[in-house]
């Protein structure tokens, strides 16, 4: 290195040299007129050109020699540092072929010899999409867990490689996976209707009854490697962890089916639990929260369940028999009082139901409005005049007030402020009521509903009265109105909740209790007449055709009576839910699903007598409702496909 240089300086030089002799040379030709002189001036530059080019030749040779003896070395070194990198190594060309690994590879994850393979013998299609979106991918291969990073990198011309690093964390995620499954999960499990049940027990019925549910209970923590300890004489609550609650999940937690097939005297003791799990919290203490929140929410959708609080929300188990009605009216008092205070509280009052409001909904909110106005303040039902079920009450309102009671989304917005109160009848939703907009904008909000509770309820409300174990809102509504004072409504008002109570029930045949013939009592002591009742109930005759021909074109699936509106969505909703009742006459069929198109959007209707649980079907589609009444809408969806969705979760359900 030392002589080349000293080369650099002779270049320079030489070239010097060379110029002066040339220019040398010129001068004697032409101003000396010296032949002799100029021949041999010119000789010396050729000889000093020719010199200079030799070694500029030979200077180039070393150079060459050396950049290649430097190049092997290079290449000789690199090699070594890929073959002793302390992690597995694969390279891989663009085209996705095999060019080289290390000995690491080769030992722990090569399934042979593997030069020229394709990578997807390595990888797979999941494997592909993780690299695509951050670099890495999780590989388990021979006993060992990898984490994968990937580089890309440059090569001659547009080619790339890919350089593929295998970092071995195999006792890291054994860590992890023990971390993860051990992790505590709590389970409170609480009897229903307990104070019912045990109402008129004889004392050692009572405890007979109490210790063949505990012994059940016991079993079930047993099972689970898990220990139980009682709260209260209807509540229990269990402690486990992450590891054994999967097989309680596969299990569908059976310990409800046994504990409602138990008998006491020959007689069948019609006690269920509701269940409600947490798991994923930080300590118990937070499992425990997330296990009472599920516990409140299958308690809301009538029990005879279990509620498994998740990341995303809520999954069920269960809930296949009927509610028991609960005959305590202390409840129902103590919510009367509330809301008569609220009412009395506020400037104005909003009432509002679900869109495509039928008679249950505007029943209630017609009977709420009165209640509002004798308490002397001021109410208004807003409604959709176009988008309704309830066109016949609709018009008996208009006909008897004399003022508007009965405002459009639109004009209630301007009637808003600060001590406005918003009531919400007949869903729990915030998605489903009439108008989102009024929501959003009311801070006092108030629901009343009988639906079975569902994830996305409203949690923001004042006053939250939900009965999924009553037949209708106008019920709740009826007894409500006993607690809040005297002469709150009329005969026109008692007629829309019997109107709403008889459509929810299908004229007392399906979810009757005895508070509800007690609820229809009161309202017929107000005056409220069934005929009258009954001619809200009349349709047209295109909508009695429209109900006659769904009716005809429906097939029979699983037991279940699925029927289709026609592709121009030329079918009315009092139609389609007229054709779904219907269907249930017909010898053989469980359930009723009727279809119908209203623009791009795939309407379901869906019927039972009980036994099967349509709310669970729906809630698969989105929707919800009751175990025998409920609905769903598909956006965006052909009627084909809707078909196929209702069809997969008819079969879940018969599966499950």
């Amino acid at each position: 290195m030392k002589r080349n240089k000293g080369m650099w300086p002779f270049f320079p030089i030489m070239a010097l040299l060379v110029l002066s002799n040339a220019l040398m040379t010129v001068l004697s030709f032409v101003y000396m007129k010296n032949l002799t002189v100029a021949y041999i001036q010119t000789a010396a530059t050729v000889i000093l050109a020719v010199a200079t080019m030799i070694r500029i030749i030979t200077a180039q040779k070393g150079m060459l020699k050396f950049i290649n003896r430097a190049a092997a070395q290079f290449s000789s070194r690199s090699s070594d540092v890929l073959q002793n990198i302390v992690m597995p190594t694969l390279i891989v060309r663009h085209n996705g072929e095999i060019m080289w690994y290390n000995e690491l590879f080769k030992e722990q994850i090569a399934d042979g010899e593997m030069y020229g393979e394709d990578i997807s013998r390595v990888f797979n299609e999941t494997h592909f999409a993780s690299f695509e979106k951050k670099k890495t991918a999780e590989l388990s291969v021979n006993g060992r867990e990898y984490t994968v990073y990937c580089a890309v990198y440059p090569d001659r011309g547009n080619d790339f490689k890919t350089v593929f690093s295998f970092a071995e964390n195999t006792k890291l995620k054994a860590i992890k996976k023990e971390y993860y499954l051990s992790r505590p999960v709590a389970v409170l499990i609480a009897i229903d209707s307990y104070s019912d049940i045990t109402a008129n027990l004889p004392e050692s019925e009572l405890a007979s009854m109490r210790g063949a549910v505990e012994r059940e209970i016991e079993e079930f923590a047993k099972s689970v490697d898990s220990f139980v300890r009682r709260l209260s004489n209807q509540s229990y609550i269990l402690v486990l962890e992450e590891r054994n609650i999967k097989d309680v999940i596969q299990d569908k937690f059976s310990v409800l089916d046994r504990v409602r097939a138990m008998t006491f005297n020959g007689e069948k003791g019609n006690i269920t639990l509701s269940i409600g799990v947490g798991r994923g919290g930080k300590n118990v203490k937070e499992c425990e929260a997330s296990a009472r929140q599920s516990l409140d929410m299958a308690q809301g959708r009538g029990g005879d369940q279990a509620v498994l609080k998740t990341e995303d929300g809520y999954e069920f188990f269960g809930g296949v028999s009927k509610g028991v009605e609960k005959r305590n009216k202390v409840k129902t008092r103590f919510v009367a009082s509330a809301i008569k205070d609220l009412i009395l509280a506020s400037d104005n009052v909003l009432i509002m139901g679900h869109k495509f409001a039928d008679l249950d909904a505007l029943g209630a909110a017609c009977a709420l409005r009165k209640i509002c106005l004798n308490l002397g303040v001021n109410a208004n039902v807003v409604l959709d005049r176009e988008q309704n079920l309830a066109k016949q009450l609709m018009n008996r309102i208009d006909a008897s007030e004399e003022d508007e009671a009965i405002i459009l989304p639109e004009d209630a917005e301007t009637l808003i402020n600060e001590k406005t109160l918003l009531m919400i009848v007949d869903t729990h939703r915030a998605a489903f009521v009439e108008s989102p907009e009024i929501y959003n904008k009311v801070k006092n909000v108030v629901v009343i509903d009988h639906h079975r509770r569902t994830v996305d309820y409203i949690n923001d409300a004042v006053v939250f009265y939900h009965e999924p174990l009553s037949s209708s809102t106008c019920e709740m509504i009826s007894e409500l109105v006993q607690y809040m004072g005297e002469k709150l409504l009329g005969r026109s008002e008692a007629e829309a909740l019997l109107a709403g109570i008889m459509l929810d029930t299908k004229n007392f045949i399906l979810r009757t209790g005895v508070r509800t013939f007690e609820a229809s009592a009161y309202l017929r002591s107000l005056g409220a007449d069934p005929v009258e009742v009954k001619k809200m109930f009349a349709g047209s005759i295109n909508e009695y055709k429209e109900k006659s021909e769904l009716v005809s074109s429906a097939k029979i699936y699983s037991n279940c009576a699925v029927s289709g509106g026609r592709p121009d969505g030329a079918v009315s909703r009092i139609s389609a839910a007229q054709a779904a009742d219907e269907l249930l006459n017909i010898e053989g069929v469980d359930a009723s699903f009727v279809m119908f198109m209203t623009g791009n959007t795939v309407n379901i209707s869906a019927r039972s007598l009980g036994a099967v649980n349509v709310q669970l079907v729906m809630e698969q589609l989105g929707g919800g409702g009751h175990m025998t009444m409920a609905a769903a809408q598909l956006s965006g969806q052909t009627y084909e496909e809707a078909l196929k969705k209702l069809i997969a979760a008819i079969d879940k359900i018969r599966k499950d």
